[in-house]
């Protein structure tokens, strides 16, 4: 089958910074490449690449002037700027729909899968794309502004409706992902539910031991209020005496939380931006991971973190209760004193290690590649009967 994925994140080396949604797309990518389709990536991007990326063939173009600053300006508009933003960024939409056209007609293309967020496949019909296209849910920027996760990008949640009435056939990355989905648009009756896979660090995993003398506990990802940066930051406060715990802290400073003031905290080691290659060798060290985040859809660094050997203390959100087993395969926490009392509680490495083998076993069958990949292509195949 010939597949091509469309995205404007893609975790490859050559781009400065990828989240959730990038990690997600190259995982996905290989593993569909990995069992003979012939899988191709498309997008724009500030950083560009044409190439291939093991099997996979990525094109990531950028247009002229498109850039980190550009994007900010067309994100959030001044009212009084916002014709001539709304403009620009139906032209980069235009030039990247076009792009796609002429690739799937040269290399007769089956099928095409995108993202969400940002409507990015708002323009597909009206440039005259006419094969399936399957939209997977990431997330939104219509929901993550109704949860109060994101400021609201106007120009973004006029293309995420156009594509919510263009387009029937989804797939959601979790139970909870459907259900806020659904809330802000319509009922997708044609949908599936495949979860982010799960993919085996066995080098990583192989390294880690139990018999700490120090536990280091970390969080990456995105460093914002909304992934609970606040909480975990507080958390180490309650450590700041204690030599048994020491902090660790992975992602792109902000001006919440710049690199000056994290560098200086006595119990916290702040690693800046790190790519995902580099990340996924460094959490292996690790022997616990918070992520207090006020909303998830199916984080990719949850996985991740459990594939390196760690244990996850997570907050109690929709999504939780599908990724975690409550004090079997991790643990879920409603507040600061809980986060606390089960560091305390994992002081005991034979807990850390059983904690970690349960989750590790949950995941593989949960979050397998082969689940992600047999609910994919039969809902593809679905589509092309």
């Amino acid at each position: 089958m010939k597949i091509v994925l469309c995205s404007f994140e893609y975790a490859h080396l050559s781009q400065k910074y990828s989240g959730g949604i990038g990690s997600f797309m190259r995982d996905y990518a290989n593993i569909l490449a990995s069992n003979n389709h012939d899988v191709s990536v498309l997008g724009l991007t500030m950083t560009p690449f044409s190439g291939f990326d093991g099997k996979v063939f990525v094109d990531l173009y950028k247009p002229f002037l498109y850039s980190h600053n550009m994007a900010k300006i067309i994100n959030y508009p001044s009212f009084f700027l916002f014709p001539i933003l709304f403009i620009l960024d139906l032209i980069y939409r235009l030039i990247f729909s076009f792009r796609v056209k002429k690739y799937i007609k040269e290399n007769q293309v089956d099928i095409i899968e995108v993202h969400d967020y940002k409507g990015i496949a708002s323009l597909f019909r009206f440039v005259g794309i006419k094969i399936p296209i399957v939209v997977r849910v990431h997330g939104t920027n219509n929901v993550l502004t109704y949860l109060n996760i994101q400021n609201k990008n106007i120009i973004s949640i006029i293309h995420e409706k156009i594509v919510d009435h263009l387009f029937d056939d989804f797939i959601f990355i979790s139970f909870a992902s459907k259900k806020f989905y659904e809330k802000k648009f319509s009922i997708k009756n044609n949908s599936e539910i495949c979860y982010n896979p799960s993919i085996k660090n066995k080098d990583v995993f192989d390294k880690k031991t139990y018999e700490s003398n120090i536990i280091h506990v970390c969080n990456f990802g995105a460093m914002s209020k909304s992934k609970g940066i606040d909480i975990f930051l507080d958390l180490s406060n309650r450590f700041v005496d204690n030599s048994k715990f020491h902090f660790h802290l992975i992602g792109k400073e902000t001006p919440d939380y710049p690199y000056d003031e994290l560098s200086q905290r006595k119990n916290l080691t702040y690693h800046g931006l790190m790519n995902r290659d580099e990340l996924i060798q460094l959490i292996g060290s690790f022997d616990i991971f918070v992520f207090p985040s006020k909303f998830e859809n199916c984080p990719m660094s949850w996985v991740e973190a459990i594939n390196s050997g760690g244990v996850i203390l997570v907050s109690n959100i929709d999504v939780s209760k599908e990724m975690v087993l409550d004090s079997d395969t991790g643990y879920i926490c409603d507040d600061l004193d809980e986060y606390e009392k089960r560091l305390y509680d994992l002081i005991d490495n034979n807990l850390r290690l059983k904690i970690s083998e349960q989750s590790r076993s949950f995941v593989d069958n949960k979050f397998s590649t082969e689940h992600v990949l047999s609910t994919s292509l039969n809902f593809y195949m679905k589509l092309l009967r």
